[in-house]
């Protein structure tokens, strides 16, 4: 005899029930980036073909390499934003020691807890947050590559603001807002941490990831009431939840976000994740921090909204590359030339590599 499922579509035993199934198949949110993308590939050749160039999103950012397609530095772009919206933070070369990184940080005054995260990287993946100097070592392991660690930034929501400029217009505009609502759950004081994350079709897919953070805690019953913040990261693929915000834009913000956008050089195209405490604040330019600057990869994330439909997104997508190429041609106009077109397959080979690795970091299938 089969165990009888609950209402979640899970059984007892923690195994989906044909409901997960469904939704696994049917929400097209948690289909990959190719079953996504695919389908608008002649969209996409037909812009390439009217900016005479198949890469051309290597001139939508004259400043950023291949435009923040691939393989970007995380920290030259945090070096293009002006200092007083940017947290504390220090770059780590590939061979540094954990007990040296420890010692300089201690020296420059850094407070835990802190965020590490590889130089190059993307969609949150790789992203860990340390809570004391013990844990320094454990966290570092997981890096190849150069790492930047970050104080961890004293605000609590977070949102991506989705910015666009013509090459010599005087203003931008902000053409998408999402809201990211990281994953968390709500005890029942009955079930255990793990029973409440299997539970949950969304934190089951980061099964691999919460079992090996929260493994001493697993079994733990959770008070009744008690709201818990699993992993405290703004991705998608990370587990957070989207939520299409791009109603609440006001000329404020627009402004706020126009004269930040302007202070970075050759940014026209991308999307500005930000975490602050008081929407009005952040309308205003006040209390609010830049997490990461995203160039030509940006995705127009409130598209990931589960209202959304997928035929929605498509055409968030289409909107934002026709934004795209018609920024590329200007850029080019103006001067720019692409790099050797092999050396731009090359970035985003090695980019599509860079990711496949940090999912397995990251516990991600």
């Amino acid at each position: 005899m089969k165990p009888p499922k609950d209402n979640t579509g899970f059984s007892p035993s923690g195994k989906a029930g044909s409901k997960t199934n469904f939704r696994f198949f049917s929400q097209w949110e948690y289909w990959s980036t190719p079953a996504i993308y695919l389908p608008l590939l002649p969209a996409y050749l037909w812009l390439a073909f009217r900016a005479r160039s198949l890469f051309f999103f290597n001139a939508a950012n004259p400043s950023f390499e291949f435009g923040g397609m691939a393989m970007d530095s995380k920290w030259k772009m945090y070096e293009l934003v002006p200092e007083a919206y940017l947290p504390k933070m220090l770059l780590a070369e590939r061979d540094v020691g954990a007990q040296a990184l420890a010692s300089r940080l201690r020296a420059l005054g850094f407070r835990y807890p802190m965020v590490l995260k590889p130089e190059i990287g993307l969609k949150g993946l790789g992203v860990h947050f340390v809570e004391n100097e013990s844990r320094l070592a454990g966290a570092m392991e997981a890096y190849p590559g150069r790492i930047i660690v970050q104080e961890k930034i004293p605000h609590s929501e977070e949102a991506g603001i989705f910015y666009t400029r013509m090459p010599g217009a005087p203003k931008g505009q902000i053409t998408g807002i999402v809201h990211k609502r990281y994953m968390s759950i709500c005890g029942d004081g009955t079930q255990t941490l793990g029973a409440l994350i299997m539970a949950d079709p969304r934190l089951q897919r980061q099964e691999h990831a919460l079992r090996s953070l929260f493994s001493i805690r697993w079994e733990e019953v959770l008070p009744a009431g008690k709201r818990e913040t699993l992993l405290p990261i703004g991705s998608h693929t990370r587990g957070a939840r989207f939520e299409d915000r791009s109603a609440l834009k006001t000329l404020a913000l627009e402004e706020t976000f126009d004269r930040i956008c302007q202070q970075i050089p050759g940014f026209y195209y991308g999307r500005l994740d930000v975490l602050y405490d008081n929407w009005g604040d952040l309308c205003r330019g006040d209390h609010f921090m830049i997490v990461e600057v995203n160039g030509a990869k940006s995705e127009p994330t409130h598209m990931y909204d589960p209202s959304h439909s997928l035929l929605f997104a498509w055409k968030e997508i289409v909107r934002h590359w026709k934004i795209m190429a018609r920024i590329s041609r200007k850029n080019k106009e103006l001067g720019f030339r692409d790099p050797p077109f092999w050396s731009s397959l090359k970035a985003l080979i090695d980019n599509y590599r860079l990711e496949r690795g940090l999912r397995r970091v990251s516990g991600i299938k």
